[in-house]
């Protein structure tokens, strides 16, 4: 079952120092680019996600400004992700010797593939750069 929100993120998509310059502010420049937000709406938001230290995209489809489904979707287009889909997914763990499960697990991260060099993995906050990384 592929979860609302997860992307493949395959390391060679963005470096971490664009990623990190992606913040909240970015996500927000972009939804509005895209018309996935209204302006009013987006600064509504961004103001309760600083007063209440909340992650601006949670303040967004919490307060119904926009859905998880539009989320994700636009999420994978600013950060040049696509989302994972069923058969992204493994059968059995991959490297589940060499990573912590409960930092997975917090972090909500399934690493779906080792590439060697590098894993892909599906996450639910392609935003978290100390996750992903």
């Amino acid at each position: 079952m592929v979860t609302p929100g997860m992307s493949l993120n395959t390391d060679d998509a963005m470096q971490p120092a664009l990623r990190l310059e992606s913040g909240a502010a970015g996500l927000g420049r972009y939804l509005l680019a895209a018309n996935k937000v209204a302006p009013d709406a987006l600064l509504r938001a961004e103001q309760i996600a600083a007063e209440s230290s909340e992650r601006l995209e949670h303040v967004l489809t919490r307060l119904g400004t926009i859905s998880e489904k539009d989320l994700a979707e636009a999420l994978a287009g600013y950060l040049d992700l696509r989302i994972a889909a069923a058969a992204d997914f493994p059968d059995s763990p991959v490297l589940e010797e060499r990573l912590r499960q409960t930092f997975l697990r917090e972090k909500q991260i399934l690493p779906l593939e080792d590439r060697g060099g590098s894993v892909a993995i599906a996450m639910v906050n392609p935003l978290d750069v100390y996750a992903s990384d």
